[in-house]
């Protein structure tokens, strides 16, 4: 029999982590795939910015594809400061 008391960490992301039982398991990697454009930079940065602001947990983000500079201007979109979570301590691009 399955284990349903899986601890969970939520995403803080609206509408997702009801879909989810609550958030994303704890203590598994997550692997983020796809096209691109598909929004898996916003997705993650959408969950670490919310992890920083909603749930006092800091954050790493490590991207292959763009610059952290590309990222913070790109993510000033969504309203996400991410210069301003770097110079706090809270996030690492």
């Amino acid at each position: 029999m399955a284990n349903t008391n899986i601890d969970r960490c939520p995403t803080g992301i609206s509408g997702l982590d009801e879909l989810m039982g609550s958030g994303l398991p704890m203590g598994r990697n997550i692997l983020l795939s796809g096209a691109c454009g598909t929004g898996k930079t916003t997705f993650a940065i959408e969950f670490l910015y919310n992890g920083i602001v909603k749930y006092n947990e800091p954050g790493i983000l490590v991207t292959m594809e763009q610059n952290p500079q590309e990222v913070r201007q790109d993510m000033l979109k969504y309203g996400f400061d991410l210069e301003k979570l770097e110079k706090d301590g809270k996030l690492v691009i």
